[in-house]
């Protein structure tokens, strides 16, 4: 992982108010972003020359409430179930694994429903463009949190438009119809 600002590779990850940031000693400045290069994600590059990385993302409803998590790593606040495409990997296969790893729930059922270059979405990774893979996805049992959420939690329409929602998030519900501000 390199310095989002300087380029250095010597960042370390650093835990403050229970959020995860990057912080470099050369420059010693503290970010939630730090250049990944290689790795296992998917990376491409946008027709501005922009690097953007593939992404997937579920919508995850019961009882007429969405399920969103409190984030604890960049970008921080509300957020549905997300993360990047492994190399190797489907999009299906990407949405079952990162919903099982962020809320050790199973996907039994799911339906893509958009499938475009969201530009504005910044990750920890350094990317500030993702071409994404939304689905609704249906899953059996119930959420547990892990590391990168302070907490999972069950809201309605009304409730989500109050939130603090992180830029994908809010992009994808106003798209869905799903959000309504009260």
């Amino acid at each position: 992982m390199k310095c989002i600002y300087c380029k250095t590779n010597d960042v370390k990850e650093i835990i403050q108010n229970n959020e995860v940031y990057f912080y470099c000693p050369a420059c010693q400045k503290k970010s939630g972003q730090a250049i990944q290069s290689g790795g296992r994600i998917i990376q491409k590059m946008h027709s501005d020359g922009r690097e953007k990385h593939v992404s997937v993302g579920a919508v995850i409803e019961r009882d007429s409430k969405f399920l969103i998590a409190k984030r604890r790593v960049f970008e921080f606040g509300y957020g549905n179930i997300a993360g990047h495409v492994e190399y190797g990997e489907t999009p299906e296969a990407a949405v079952k694994r990162e919903v099982f790893e962020e809320t050790g729930m199973i996907v039994d059922d799911m339906e893509l429903f958009l499938h475009e270059d969201i530009d504005g979405d910044r990750c920890r990774r350094g990317a500030n463009i993702h071409e994404y893979y939304y689905f609704k996805v249906h899953c059996l049992g119930n959420p547990v949190k892990n590391k990168e959420s302070a907490f999972l939690n069950w809201y309605k329409p009304e409730e989500i438009g109050k939130l603090n929602l992180v830029y994908v998030t809010r992009y994808m519900f106003e798209k869905l119809g799903a959000i309504q501000y009260v």
